[in-house]
């Protein structure tokens, strides 16, 4: 008569069996390291009546660069009248990083607006300051990362009183640069560890939130039969993961991942499952989250 060793798993009544013995187990270890991100910098332009919108996902620069020059004369009304708007400081905004991956946003743009009245033509001036992110007018030339608003020269009557002709020469624009990519925001920022049973990299649709997460396992098999040959296998799922506007995640419908069984014969009762002695990496797919959920082991 022959028995079949794993029978014994179910101990209904072990006096019946030659060889007693406990059931062979796969149990699972975990690492995780989790990164919630979101992308810093400088907002993409869009203007719909040129049909000029932002990227899909969205993007985001590190560097804008304003320019302001307005200058408009009235020599008709008084020979020295001048309105004239120009940078004084941070022009060239760029934001830069901590040790820590958090955003140094710069100061805005510094503008100067200095006014000779033209009233009196008594040659006194007056000077103030004001700050700009971006040069928005209603008259505006745009591209997803550069925005120009009229940059002519022409006739204008002075003030909106006929008869005393000027010029009005515009030149702003803002322009951005150095795309801060999903993959700076992953190497600037540090990970939170953890113990977490699944992968995720999640997409962005509309939004700039993401989230980057790794997994590794590792599998110890334990009351096992020396001699004898056995099949471990993961059971894996996956799904996709979508961010949208705000930093929450859609989900899709889990779907079962096909994976290769582990196969070994048992020098001992215990058997450790790993890739070289390091924890064996979960899929990492961007747009989805894999999910370890067990193992099975039986005998080959």
């Amino acid at each position: 008569m022959s028995f079949d060793l794993f029978t014994c798993c179910t101990k209904a009544d072990d006096e019946k069996y030659i060889h007693p013995c406990g059931c062979p187990t796969a149990s699972l270890q975990f690492q995780s390291a989790e990164k919630d991100l979101f992308l810093d910098g400088f907002i993409e332009f869009e203007n719909a009546a040129n049909n000029v919108y932002k990227s899909s996902p969205p993007k985001k620069y590190l560097k804008c660069v304003n320019v302001y020059d307005w200058t408009i004369t009235c020599p008709g009304w008084c020979t020295t009248y001048v309105l004239k708007y120009s940078v004084v400081s941070d022009g060239v905004r760029q934001i830069t990083f901590d040790s820590n991956g958090n955003a140094i946003n710069p100061p805005s743009t510094k503008i100067e607006r200095y006014h000779n009245p033209y009233r009196n033509c008594d040659g006194s001036i007056s000077i103030t300051y004001f700050y700009r992110d971006f040069s928005l007018t209603s008259n505006t030339f745009v591209q997803s990362t550069t925005l120009n608003s009229l940059q002519v020269t022409y006739n204008a009557s002075c003030a909106g009183a006929s008869g005393y002709p000027g010029t009005d020469t515009r030149n702003r624009s803002s322009t951005l640069s150095i795309e801060n990519t999903e993959q700076d925001a992953i190497n600037r920022q540090s990970a939170i560890l953890g113990n977490e049973n699944s992968s995720l990299w999640s997409t962005r649709s509309t939004g700039y939130y993401f989230t980057y997460r790794t997994c590794a396992y590792t599998i110890n098999c334990s009351n096992l039969i020396i001699g004898l040959k056995y099949k471990v296998t993961p059971t894996i799922r996956k799904r996709t993961a979508i961010n949208g506007s705000s930093s929450g995640i859609n989900y899709g419908t889990f779907e079962d991942v096909e994976v290769t069984p582990y196969t070994f014969t048992a020098t001992a009762t215990t058997e450790t499952i790993d890739d070289n002695g390091n924890p064996i990496d979960v899929d990492l797919v961007q747009g989805y989250q894999y999910e370890v959920t067990g193992a099975t082991i039986e005998k080959v």
